[in-house]
């Protein structure tokens, strides 16, 4: 009896909060956007709340988990009467816009707003991608506008949910209202494995992978990776802490990894290796620890000869990130959705959520192979320039793993670092220059440029230390998997696995030799 009153207490006061809710007064809030020096509507994300709670405008795309939706360049809204809370952005390289709007009940709040573009890195020659896209197609190509994003693969395959998607695969996406058009296409066919062992990404398939059998601990991943490779498809380890990382780099041809990945999120970072190998916290304590594991994990397998470039993915869609928050800038003399791929195969890009770099050495850009005679030494002049519309906090030159230089923003502009760095390289190795803003509320933001690389006398960099760390972690995968061979329906298909491990570790075995 007591329960049952208790009840219709709840459900009294829930519907008294529902007719206080639904007579609450309420105005109207109207907003066009454009950008400085040009009239037409600027497409762009919203991020919109009024008593506390997230507000969405009607019939356009929204992704509730990180409060935004985006619209076409106006939008309106009734919103309760009081004080509203607006932010304006679209990607990296626009100035935001913040304003808390006072809405009066039974009139129309008009707000013009004008995004200011800081930078521009299409007229620099970067071209930007997110490669980690989990939003509708239906929506990509406002979604690309709104965050001014140029390339965008979507993965309608993901494990067994395969969505049907019609050709052509790669779809060109109209001008917007910017002062300087510029070009933007998606491709609707790319497919992501994230089982035990992590995750790999595969991109520019002209199929879907349509395995049979497949459960959480088999086959491996590299299945996928070489059904892809058939298809001359571009494949990417989504992040280095992933169990099966390693799998793919000794016995795959990698194209990218992700080192700006998914767990850098726009109000904060997902501190933990989720399923994947767990760093060590007393080396690598949070949070910027999170960020510096991720990266000796790439510099591993950079000083063990595997020519792999950067790349960055957000996730949007499912993590806490809006597209493009995390993205790849490629460098291009003509944009081209081919072409973007294929200079990023050979790692002329950089990768950032915040800072843009922008780096050569002996006048050659990022990504270059440089070729020395046995015998000889290469004397290299870094030259760096780091911009951000935020505070920077530092820039390093790190080769072969080892950071050999430091430079701070000036003091009157901490916006900007400008340096030069002369150093003499005796042996086959690489170079990269990185740059970190200051942590703030717990948000880990950082740029990093893929290596350039030197080859003294056609020898490969040698690293047995880092050989010696891949065979234990493969140990530890074999060690993982075992067990499940009791357990297993079918057995045979454990085996596969467990030989596919082994096989990788004997090539970081011969590596330590």
């Amino acid at each position: 009896m007591l329960l049952r009153c208790g009840l219709l207490c709840l459900l009294l006061v829930a519907a008294v909060r529902f007719a206080l809710a639904a007579d609450a007064p309420t105005g109207r809030l109207e907003v066009r956007v454009s950008e400085k020096g040009a009239d037409g509507a600027l497409p762009c994300r919203v991020h919109l709340s009024a008593a506390g709670k997230g507000v969405y405008a009607p019939g356009l795309p929204r992704f509730e988990r990180d409060g935004h939706f985006c619209c076409p360049g106006t939008f309106a809204v009734d919103l309760p009467a009081g004080r509203a809370s607006l932010r304006i952005e679209r990607g990296g390289e626009y100035e935001p816009f913040v304003a808390e709007p006072v809405i009066e009940a039974g009139t129309t709040c008009r707000q013009t707003v004008r995004l200011r573009r800081w930078i521009d890195m299409n007229a620099r020659g970067f071209y930007s991608g997110d490669l980690h896209v989990h939003r509708a197609v239906k929506d990509m190509p406002l979604l690309l506008r709104a965050d001014d994003l140029n390339v965008a693969p979507v993965l309608t395959h993901w494990n067994q949910r395969h969505e049907k998607v019609e050709r052509p695969y790669l779809v060109r996406v109209g001008d917007d209202g910017a002062a300087s058009p510029k070009p933007r296409c998606f491709h609707k066919l790319a497919q992501e494995d994230e089982r035990r062992g992590g995750a790999v990404m595969l991109f520019n398939l002209s199929e879907p992978i349509l395995l049979k059998g497949v459960t959480r601990h088999a086959p491996s991943g590299l299945v996928y990776h070489e059904a892809a490779r058939r298809q001359k498809a571009f494949v990417e380890v989504e992040k280095p802490f992933w169990w099966e990382a390693p799998v793919h780099v000794a016995l795959g041809r990698v194209d990218t990894i992700g080192i700006v990945c998914n767990h850098f999120q726009r109000t904060g970072l997902m501190d933990n290796e989720a399923w994947g190998r767990p760093r060590d916290r007393r080396k690598y304590p949070r949070p910027a620890g999170f960020a510096h594991n991720v990266l000796d994990l790439y510099y591993r397998y950079l000083n063990l000869g595997w020519q792999i470039a950067a790349s960055a993915g957000s996730a949007s869609g499912v993590l806490r990130n809006p597209l493009g928050y995390n993205r790849v800038y490629v460098r291009l003399d003509r944009f081209d959705y081919g072409d973007w791929f294929d200079a990023l195969r050979e790692g002329r890009n950089f990768v950032t959520n915040g800072p843009m770099l922008f780096v050569t050495i002996n006048g050659e850009p990022i990504g270059h192979r440089f070729g020395v005679p046995a015998g000889r030494k290469l004397e290299a002049t870094v030259e760096l320039e780091v911009l951000d519309r935020d505070p920077l906090e530092k820039a390093e030159v790190v080769l072969g793993g080892k950071v050999v230089a430091t430079f701070q923003p000036d003091k009157g502009n901490r916006r900007r670092i400008a340096a030069t760095h002369k150093l003499t390289i005796a042996e086959s190795t690489w170079l990269a220059v990185r740059a970190f803003e200051p942590v703030r509320g717990g948000v880990v933001r950082f740029a990093h440029t893929s290596p350039f690389y030197v080859t003294v006398g056609g020898r490969r960099p040698r690293d047995p230390a880092a050989a010696r760390f891949y065979a234990k972690w493969m140990d530890e995968l074999i060690a993982k998997w075992e067990p499940l061979r009791a357990e297993a329906p079918d057995p045979k298909a454990i085996d596969a696995v467990l030989e596919t491990y082994r096989k990788a570790r004997r090539v970081y075995q011969k590596a330590c030799e």
